[in-house]
């Protein structure tokens, strides 16, 4: 009787329509970053961006002399706003802080390598940008925000872009803060011994100004911190 109502029931199944796999994620930018001090190589990111029908995911590990030290993976929704981010910290003592949204706002939830467990609310919405200090393809995100939302545009003529401020989370120091993105035009780079044009931008902060090149298809391709002697190229 068993095996007659299954026999029974497989045209109906058969018969069902399914529901067609989701397109595979997009790949929208990856690589790796070099982060130079002073004429030295003292780390390297990889990461990668991707974009799917929910919005997009991306990662990121930082190495110093070739061992991990730590990574990341921000989840963000096809508008931007923040779903999700973690961070792991891979050497001894670990530590991992996870920022999301809780109601109208942020709250961080970490675990200090000491053991302690809390909860850093932020008065910020999950439109904010979040800005770790160590993961360089962050400043890529908010540069690729800055271009989306800052174009003044009249008839017959190109973007202008004025000068903008962004609210931003920085996890590991458990902070919020602001900063200003400002457009500073064409400029030519000696960059891997060659010639570039590529677009210079400026990122104010409350300490040092960050420098930033991105090519024609706004992939940030360096970054200076002349104030500290930092300087970060594309591999």
């Amino acid at each position: 009787m068993v095996a007659a109502c299954l026999l029974a029931s497989l045209p109906l199944i058969a018969g069902k329509p399914k529901t067609p796999p989701a397109p595979p994620a997009k790949v929208v930018d990856e690589g790796t970053f070099s982060v130079i001090v002073n004429g030295s190589r003292v780390a390297t990111e990889t990461f990668s961006i991707k974009q799917n029908a929910q919005g997009s995911v991306s990662k990121s590990q930082l190495k110093v002399e070739d061992k991990p030290t730590q990574d990341c993976e921000m989840t963000m929704s096809a508008n931007g706003n923040l779903i999700r981010y973690e961070w792991n910290d891979l050497m001894p003592p670990k530590g991992k802080n996870v920022v999301e949204p809780s109601n109208d706002f942020l709250v961080e939830h970490y675990a200090r390598p000491d053991g302690k467990i809390g909860d850093q609310p932020f008065l910020m919405p999950s439109s904010s940008i979040i800005l770790e200090d160590a993961f360089f393809s962050h400043r890529e995100l908010l540069l690729w925000r800055y271009f989306g939302t800052s174009c003044a545009k009249s008839a017959g003529k190109a973007c202008e872009f004025a000068k903008t401020q962004f609210g931003v989370v920085i996890p590991r120091q458990r902070i919020s803060s602001m900063v200003t993105v400002e457009y500073l035009g064409p400029d030519k780079v000696d960059f891997k011994g060659t010639n570039r044009e590529l677009t210079k931008l400026r990122i104010i902060t409350e300490g040092p100004d960050w420098f930033a090149w991105v090519d024609e298809n706004y992939k940030l391709q360096k970054i200076s911190v002349p104030e500290d002697g930092t300087e970060v190229t594309r591999d």
